[in-house]
This record gives C-alpha cells, structure tokens and sequence, in this order.
C-alpha cells in the first residue's frame, strides 16, 4: 500500500490510501453507533466524558456523516435526545 495526496476534510487532512495495484481502499465505516464515550454520556451526561463527547459532537466530521446518514425519524430522535439542533430539522 502507498500513500499519494492529501485531500482536506474540514480541519483534518486525509490521505487516500491505493494497494499496489492502484486500487483505491475506502476508509471503514463509522463507529459512532456503538461509540464507548457516547456510552459515557448516556450513562451521565454530566461527567467531564460525557461533556467532551457532547462538545465533540458538536463539529466532529465523522458524527456529522453517521447522524446525516440515518432515516429522518432516526435522525430527528437522535438530535432531540442530544439537543444538537442543528440535526433535527
């Protein structure tokens, strides 16, 4: 495997990953759903984990593509129980 280009995404650079044949490899799919420090903040939102992933899911690229990527219902559930409002329109 070989690197070549950076590409920005937001704040952070990503670079594309080939195999020797050229092939373009995909990043791995978001973990969000099952995430331990989003465990953390249901178990109590108020603990310094909680707060960090409640401010980190405010910008985080990664979240922002999983939460987008759900059915609207899901989706508008998920905004209201994390009052991130810019997600339950």
């Amino acid at each position: 495997m070989r690197w070549h280009g950076l590409q920005t995404q937001g704040f952070v650079r990503i670079a594309p990953m080939t195999t020797d044949e050229g092939e373009r490899i995909m990043p791995s799919k978001s973990n969000c759903g099952t995430c331990a420090i989003r465990g953390k903040y249901e178990d109590n939102p108020r603990s310094f984990v909680g707060r960090l992933w409640g401010w980190h899911g405010e910008w985080c690229p990664g979240w922002r593509s999983y939460i987008t990527s759900l059915p609207d219902e899901e989706r508008r559930a998920l905004a209201h129980k994390y009052h991130m409002k810019r997600y339950s329109h």
